[in-house]
């Protein structure tokens, strides 16, 4: 009697513990309350089934650690890639990079061909001169003023009335008020040399611990996605044709954390439970 009450209890157990693991199965691969789900890449060996390692091998350094003992790579070419997937159409990301530069600019975009010629939509990631400059700025939905002599009190206010006498750059920003203006980058001395500039590009965040930190949301609705996957790139233009020797000092670029935050709708199943039992109300 007492065995078979046991045998029961087992079976229930069984039945119980298999159950448990099939809803977090389908929970995993159909995310039916739209929670965010978090995919983290420290650059060690492990596999990661969302964010996959950086790419081509022969322009990245191998695995190591560094003084915090942390996995980090080096970048060694002017293009490197790294792709995110499966994604659809209704998804939103957050990415979130760590790393440090010894090069003066570092861009950052979505691929957007699948052919030979590359073609992808360019972002600021990082710029040394803008990310010491100590000027005063002023800022609107996204657009960084920055004035050697601080006389504007808006962005909009500069852009009604910008100076033909003065030096104005731009850097990732183009407003046809502005006729005057020459990209940041063509300047030799900008300090000295410019009085404004109009820019897009946001300083990344410095952490305790010396690593800068730059964020990036992308909305998936007008994505570019081969199979269900995205391509993300770092073009770093010191690198470009440089001939590598093997007394060449390349400068530093160096990886050491990629985060992706998916957030995606609920399922329309679980939406309709809700009105139904009045847990928006």
């Amino acid at each position: 009697m007492f065995s078979s009450k046991l045998r029961k209890i087992f079976r229930l157990g069984f039945i119980a513990v298999f159950v448990l693991i099939f809803l977090f199965v389908v929970y995993q691969h159909t995310n039916p309350f739209g929670r965010p789900r978090v995919y983290d890449y420290s650059l060690s060996r492990k596999i990661n089934r969302f964010i996959s390692p950086l790419r081509p091998k022969e322009r990245l350094s191998r695995h190591y650690k560094d003084q915090a003992s942390d996995w980090v790579k080096d970048l060694k070419g002017p293009l490197i890639y790294f792709d995110l997937g499966p994604v659809s159409a209704d998804q939103k990301l957050t990415l979130t990079i760590k790393y440090k530069a010894e090069v003066s600019e570092i861009r950052f975009g979505e691929v957007l061909s699948a052919g030979k010629d590359l073609d992808y939509r360019a972002h600021p990631f990082y710029n040394a001169f803008l990310q010491d400059l100590d000027w005063e700025y002023v800022e609107k939905e996204g657009v960084f003023l920055y004035q050697k002599e601080k006389i504007f009190p808006s962005v909009d206010e500069y852009l009604t009335n910008v100076p033909e006498d003065k030096v104005n750059a731009v850097y990732f920003f183009s407003d046809r008020r502005i006729k005057n203006a020459e990209t940041l980058t063509h300047f030799e001395n900008p300090l000295e040399e410019i009085d404004y500039i109009v820019t897009i590009y946001k300083k990344a965040l410095l952490g305790e611990d010396g690593w800068l930190e730059n964020t990036y949301q992308f909305d998936m609705a007008n994505a570019f996605m081969r199979e269900d996957m995205l391509a993300y790139l770092f073009s770093i233009p010191e690198l470009e044709g440089l001939i590598i020797a093997s007394n060449t000092v390349i400068p530093k670029v160096t990886i050491s954390h990629i985060q992706v935050i998916v957030e995606e709708p609920p399922s329309k199943y679980w939406v309709r439970a809700k009105k139904l039992f009045g847990v928006d109300q």
